[in-house]
């Protein structure tokens, strides 16, 4: 948490590097099938890009823009994102699984009948995000880490989550 913690200062102050903005990338496959390893996709711009049935395993994305994208049957497994932005996404039968999400934005995304399954959680927003039919399974957030007393922080920092979302029993007004 830490590493993330100071990796994100510095990604909030680089750039956008590779652009896919507007892209029609259905069926791409991103990361490596080894056992060893991530491929790394910092800073790319995926904005309002389809990535219906899109694969990302193992992959490292660090600063990446999803805004607007489609990324219906979209799967994410062992992966590592770290100040990303999924605003307005559309997100159908999705799977993210075994994978860690820190200081990542789902805010006002649409993602309908997906799951999040034994992933870390942390400092991720859903404001009015519509969350229906989503599965939340075997997930750890930042308070299971500060309940076995492993981490001690200024509190100027602050990695709860944002649940402020609809349909789905895990949002905080319903």
């Amino acid at each position: 948490i830490k590493e993330y913690s100071c990796v994100g200062e510095v990604i909030k102050n680089e750039s956008i590097r590779t652009s896919f903005a507007n892209a029609d990338l259905t069926n791409i496959k991103f990361g490596v099938n080894k056992e060893v390893g991530y491929q790394s996709l910092h800073f790319v711009d995926f904005t309002n890009a389809n990535l219906s049935n899109a694969d990302m395993n193992k992959v490292g994305c660090l600063g990446c823009d999803f805004t607007n994208a489609i990324l219906d049957q979209f799967t994410i497994t062992n992966s590592v994102f770290v100040e990303g932005n999924f605003t307005n996404g559309q997100m159908k039968d999705y799977e993210f699984i075994d994978s860690w999400f820190q200081s990542v934005e789902f805010d006002n995304a649409n993602m309908v009948n997906g799951v999040f399954n034994n992933d870390v959680l942390i400092d991720v927003s859903f404001m009015d995000t519509n969350l229906q039919g989503t599965g939340f399974l075997k997930n750890k957030e930042f308070r299971d880490f500060l309940a076995v007393g492993e981490f001690h922080f200024p509190q100027t920092h602050n990695f709860m989550n944002n649940y402020v979302c609809k349909n789905h029993g895990i949002c905080s007004n319903n």
